[in-house]
């Protein structure tokens, strides 16, 4: 599978430089954001503390790509609304590109009604509840919330889609070009899952993974993210 495909896809689109280093790098990008974001709490931490901040910290990395606001982090992190609020406001303080790239999808998906993933494919995603003329009623508030929210997330898993199903075409192409002893299961949203002789699976690891990170560079434009090849004589979650 993909190693951190959501958060390297939030990384490009963002260009925070701190995400940019830490996942080229091979850092613990939540514990590091753990460190901007919890200061010296985090620093005086006990191993104990930090499993715990590092946690919450990994729940908005991975929630940005959902569209989370407070209150949802409120519920996963059994915290209150205020300090949900709070505990968002100072992330996107250290983390600005972050916050200005999310915003600039969910305002261009409010303001024309769709929104895209990442080029070369450029798929549209259509809001059908939207119109141009819409006001501020109660409904309409609530349709464009949750297009903002639909359109911070398309992007982004969207994105992954795409280049997921770009790794299964450059896979089919290959194992049909060169009659390779593979054949292609199934996928598990970033992970794909091939079955192949026992003495060919060595190589034909490198080949899964070469295709997967070419089909990445196409779609990101760089070499930032990873796949990392598994060989088990069973299925594995």
């Amino acid at each position: 599978d993909y190693s951190s495909q959501e958060l390297c896809i939030i990384a490009v689109g963002s260009k925070d430089p701190v995400w940019i280093e830490a996942l080229k790098d091979g850092k613990d990008l939540h514990g590091l954001c753990a460190d901007l974001v919890f200061e010296d709490r985090w620093r005086n931490a006990d191993e104990k503390e930090r499993k715990n901040l590092r946690t919450m910290i990994k729940t908005i990395n991975f929630g940005l790509a959902y569209g989370m606001g407070p209150h949802k982090l409120s519920n996963t992190l059994q915290i209150t609304i205020e300090d949900a609020e709070a505990l968002i406001e100072k992330y996107f303080t250290v983390f600005p590109s972050i916050k200005k790239f999310l915003a600039s999808l969910g305002s261009y998906g409010k303001r024309l009604g769709y929104i895209r993933t990442y080029k070369p494919y450029s798929r549209i995603r259509w809001f059908e509840d939207w119109s141009p003329s819409m006001g501020y009623t109660k409904d309409s508030m609530k349709i464009m919330g949750a297009i903002e929210r639909a359109s911070k997330n398309t992007p982004i898993q969207g994105t992954g889609a795409d280049m997921t199903k770009l790794a299964l075409s450059l896979l089919r192409e290959t194992i049909n070009d060169n009659n390779l002893p593979v054949k292609i299961v199934m996928t598990v949203h970033d992970q794909i899952d091939t079955m192949c002789p026992k003495d060919y699976a060595e190589e034909w690891s490198h080949i899964l993974q070469n295709k997967m990170e070419e089909a990445a560079q196409i779609i990101l434009g760089t070499d930032l993210l990873k796949a990392d090849p598994n060989i088990t004589d069973k299925w594995e979650k």
